[in-house]
């Protein structure tokens, strides 16, 4: 595959930023092509043994256009690796694995493997979206290297104790006292300028518009109503937060996340309950009435859709019935779904980075010839969910306390 000019500028961008820094951060918009762009990188500095870890699903994609001699792996195989020695390693998707506004981060496992191998060597860091959700999640990744600009703080909570904006976070709510009855420190805001300020000269942007797309992503809202069990089911969770089931299994929403979430599966249909006897076993219980499977069958040529749901259940059961159906988890990068005519949201997850990268699976700017649109199925909490994470916010209990 030949590199078109956007892709050979941003590979010059990122050798001079390599050689003078040691690392540099491709923030290329989601289909601007950004695997060839570094990988042109690589060749330009004459680079053999190169290793490019990304998501799993992205390994063929990168394999059919990197030369023999690079190795592409995913996240979870970089501890099976038979060596630690790379001219330079790219991290591809890093947001996915490595990015998070969290003192934790750095300290699991799956960090740490992927450490000891890119600490010492010259790392590209490549995603469509570096920062998703916000700009404090970008200490982590960078610390993966001994080059990053923010090297001299010994860890995040010192890192973020200068570029972060401190918190609290509400766990549970004291209904009787009117307080808060648990709280969490909160990491996820940051001083967005700063930060930006401390890391604009590693960084190379690649748009959509530079790498010659003419339609974009235009999402369509489809209002479905809740079914009588699902409207039930909703009272039955704000009020006793639980739903007592035959067989001894119950479902359980004894916090506020919880609450959120079990709404989230009651609007999908298929919910998850716990045994009363013994919390460790769990059973899916499937509602009698699904709204959104009737209305994808009465309103979509389903040959030519393909259907996204958030939690496997639903992926099962629509797998039996819909010929196209992936997870919203799993397949939201990496993969290219421009041939099929319809994209349906079944259900999506509380995250605004999921958001960003599925609306772009359908873009290709070889084969488009009109705009994308996206189809959201929503029903019930699916508004408030979708009303977040379109604004590039995480759907959290605190965010559904403030708009409810």
């Amino acid at each position: 595959m030949k590199p078109k000019p956007h892709q050979r500028k941003a590979a010059r961008k990122l050798v001079a930023r390599l050689l003078k820094y040691g690392i540099a951060i491709l923030a290329g918009e989601v289909r601007s092509g950004k695997t060839l762009a570094f990988i042109l990188a690589c060749q330009k500095l004459n680079l053999t043994n190169v290793l490019i870890i990304t998501k799993k699903d992205a390994i063929p994609g990168i394999k059919a256009v990197a030369p023999e001699s690079y190795t592409v792996t995913n996240f979870h195989q970089v501890k099976n690796l038979p060596t630690k020695e790379y001219q330079l390693v790219v991290i591809d998707e890093f947001h996915r694995y490595v990015s998070s506004a969290s003192p934790k981060c750095t300290k699991k496992n799956l960090w740490k493997e992927i450490n000891e191998v890119t600490h010492y060597t010259p790392i590209i860091f490549s995603s469509g979206t570096p920062t998703p959700e916000t700009y404090a999640s970008i200490y982590s990744p960078l610390a993966l290297s001994c080059k990053s600009p923010f090297n001299h703080y010994k860890n995040f909570t010192a890192w973020h104790n200068d570029y972060g904006i401190p918190y609290d976070i509400i766990i549970e709510w004291d209904q009787v006292r009117k307080r808060p009855k648990r709280k969490a420190k909160g990491y996820d805001k940051a001083q967005t300028s700063k930060i930006q300020k401390a890391i604009e000269h590693l960084k190379v942007t690649i748009t959509q518009a530079e790498a010659g797309h003419k339609y974009f992503a235009k999402d369509k809202l489809h209002n479905i109503e809740l079914s009588d069990e699902q409207k039930q089911m909703y009272k039955l969770i704000d009020k006793d937060k639980m739903i007592e089931l035959k067989d001894d299994y119950t479902i359980l929403a004894d916090t506020a996340a919880k609450v959120l979430q079990k709404k989230h599966q009651i609007s999908g249909g298929f919910v998850n309950s716990v045994y009363d006897f013994d919390e460790t076993q769990t059973k899916i219980i499937q509602l009698q009435q699904l709204p959104k499977v009737q209305y994808i069958k009465d309103n979509f040529d389903v040959d030519n859709t393909i259907i996204f749901a958030f939690y496997k259940a639903e992926q099962d059961y629509l797998s039996n019935i819909f010929p196209n159906v992936e997870s919203i988890t799993k397949k939201s990068d990496g993969c290219d779904y421009s041939h099929m005519d319809n994209m349906v949201i079944y259900s999506f997850g509380f995250h605004a980075v999921t958001y960003e990268q599925i609306r772009a699976r359908q873009m290709n700017f070889s084969k488009r010839t009109k705009d994308i649109i996206v189809h959201f199925l929503i029903s019930g909490i699916d508004e408030y969910v979708y009303n977040a994470v379109s604004n590039k916010k995480n759907f959290t209990a605190s965010w559904y306390k403030k708009v409810i």
